[in-house]
């Protein structure tokens, strides 16, 4: 720099030296004269019609048209953004000539390593945000910055502080991402090996892996996945199952679907498997389809290709197909299995019958089997004639368990039954038959009895209406008083309100007699009224009030009456004659 100085004087006095003999001619030298020439870096630019590209009008350098040149647009974008050597507070502020001269010649090397402490021998690498430690701190500068500009020139600017720029060539994982070069985020710079006990490495993030770790991977090793410590797989889609398990399902069940249609880590093994099989394939694998495997409907003949929705499939249930042929009566398109049977199982039929007929099926009819009604010779068959509805009756199905003994026709069954298939007679018909103006109406208890307890078999004509013991087990008569109960029994009640043991007995019931208030008190047993005794001394009813212990004998009424009155007469009655102050006399 002081050479540079004593320059500039000499230049300077030998310009005034030139002004004093002809100012115009000295002052175009003074401008068109140089210092001396240029380094080889900027051997180019050498010349005195290019002083503007470094100064301004003949002035000092501009560090701006320094930067600006294209070998150092990058530097001053990391001096902006505060990175690297040029940036940090041994150099930031400074102008560029304090360190790279210029005006040398040709051979100077204008790096600036002289005007750094301790020269290149001695620099602190730390200055430039990546400090060299271990195994880097025992380098050449020369191993690491191999680069040189467009004059030959090696260049300390732009080289890669990823491990992969120096190391690629040392690294068995062929990685190819930038990310994935930093070393340092699973070694040491002391040694490769071991790494680092806490890796800066994330497989289940996106950014470093495209595969997370989880379920039975999470206790794979490395090694398992990835042989020779080769993490990037070339040619291979990083989750696809293939890479480490063999295809068991030999390519024809899903032929290229991803595993992970079934699979899946999280599941523990490959042998538990979950598939969405109606989302996947708008089939849904309901009732017994969802306990058959797989191969029951891909078998391999299939190969790649799907089976047939339809249970008419020849690789389903082309063999189960007990009906034959019997259904092209239809004509076409023929009916298929699952208007009549779920996927649940063949039997029971879940035919809507109401929906898909002309003929509902109410009441004990949508209880009943198909062959019931439509009962061909051959199980698997039905007859064609109950497929229409216009010849449907109800005779016609029920007249082989001979109902109501043939007594009504099709016609008339409607006209008592609620509806098809239905026991519950109208309130229409019970009024006919059994309404307060027919000859047997139902009252009390006989309104909830049910039809068959009086109409046996169902037979509905010549039903007594005597209710004998063909309706009533007579307990309590035993049959002693015959089987017409309605001479002393209202229709549905028990007590005997019709009776008159006055106007039905040639015993009529008088003073007493008439307030005893049951018929057991004299009749106990309610079996023998025939043979209840009319005597009073007959046991059972006075002859535990015989205060004369027998001695007058069994004719009490001779005495006494029915009315509580004695009408004994000593003087008729005996053979001792009571006058005088006798006839006063009390009997005892």
């Amino acid at each position: 720099m002081r050479l540079h100085r004593q320059a500039l004087t000499v230049a300077a006095a030998a310009a005034a030296l030139v002004a004093v003999t002809s100012p115009a001619r000295a002052q175009d030298d003074f401008f068109r004269s140089s210092p001396g020439a240029l380094s080889a870096s900027h051997a180019e630019i050498d010349g005195q019609d290019n002083c503007n590209e470094c100064h301004d009008g003949g002035k000092a350098t501009n560090d701006t048209k320094c930067l600006g040149c294209h070998d150092h647009q990058d530097l001053k974008r990391r001096i902006d953004t505060r990175k690297g050597f040029h940036a940090s507070n041994k150099v930031r502020g400074k102008k560029c000539e304090k360190c790279h001269l210029e005006h040398r010649g040709r051979s100077f090397d204008i790096m600036g390593w002289p005007s750094i402490d301790g020269g290149i021998d001695a620099f602190d690498h730390g200055l430039t945000g990546w400090p060299l430690r271990q195994k880097h701190a025992r380098l050449d500068c020369g191993e690491c910055h191999k680069n040189k500009n467009r004059q030959g020139l090696r260049t300390f600017l732009g080289e890669d502080r990823f491990c992969g720029g120096c190391h690629k060539k040392d690294t068995p994982h062929e990685f190819e991402r930038r990310e994935l070069l930093a070393c340092d985020r699973c070694h040491s710079e002391s040694a490769w090996k071991p790494q680092l006990p806490t890796m800066r490495f994330d497989h289940n993030d996106p950014k470093d892996a495209a595969m997370p770790i989880e379920g039975a991977h999470a206790d794979v090793s490395c090694g398992k996945c990835h042989p020779k410590a080769r993490f990037n797989l070339p040619n291979k889609v990083p989750d696809d199952c293939a890479n480490c398990h063999e295809d068991p399902h030999d390519g024809h069940l899903f032929g290229t679907r991803k595993c992970s249609w079934c699979h899946s880590p999280k599941y523990g093994s490959l042998q538990k498997y979950r598939f969405d099989h109606k989302r996947r394939t708008r089939f849904d694998t309901t009732g017994a389809h969802a306990k058959i495997a797989c191969y029951d409907c891909h078998t391999a003949q299939l190969g790649t290709r799907k089976p047939r929705r339809s249970c008419e499939g020849a690789s389903c249930h082309a063999d189960d197909n007990v009906h034959g042929l019997r259904f092209q009566q239809f004509g076409k398109p023929l009916p298929k299995c699952m208007v009549c049977h779920p996927s649940t199982s063949w039997a029971p039929s879940e035919f809507e019958h109401n929906r898909r007929t002309k003929f509902a099926l109410t009441g004990k009819h949508a209880d009943v089997q198909c062959r019931a009604c439509h009962r061909g010779k051959l199980k698997p068959k039905f007859t064609w004639e109950r497929f229409d509805a216009k010849k449907v009756g109800c005779m016609g199905c029920h007249q082989h368990a001979n109902v109501h003994d043939r007594e009504f026709t099709d016609k008339d069954c409607l006209r008592c039954h609620k509806q098809p298939g239905v026991i519950q007679i109208t309130a229409k018909a019970v009024d006919v038959y059994h309404g307060p103006k027919s000859r047997f109406p139902l009252r009390k208890g006989h309104k909830d009895v049910a039809c068959i307890k009086c109409h046996i078999n169902e037979n509905y004509e010549n039903t007594p209406m005597e209710c004998g013991v063909r309706c009533h087990e007579d307990s309590l008569h035993k049959g002693t008083l015959g089987d017409k109960c309605s001479r002393c029994h209202y229709e549905g009640e028990w007590p005997a309100v019709r009776f008159d043991h006055d106007e039905d007995t040639d015993w009529p019931l008088n003073g007493w007699h008439r307030k005893i208030p049951k018929c057991e008190d004299c009749h106990p047993r309610r079996e023998d009224y025939h043979k209840t005794p009319t005597n009073c001394s007959a046991v059972g009813c006075h002859a535990q009030d015989d205060v004369h212990k027998g001695r007058l004998g069994d004719q009490c009424e001779r005495c006494h009456l029915e009315t509580g009155q004695n009408v004994f007469n000593h003087n008729r009655d005996s053979d001792y004659k009571l006058d005088g102050a006798h006839l006063e006399t009390r009997c005892a």
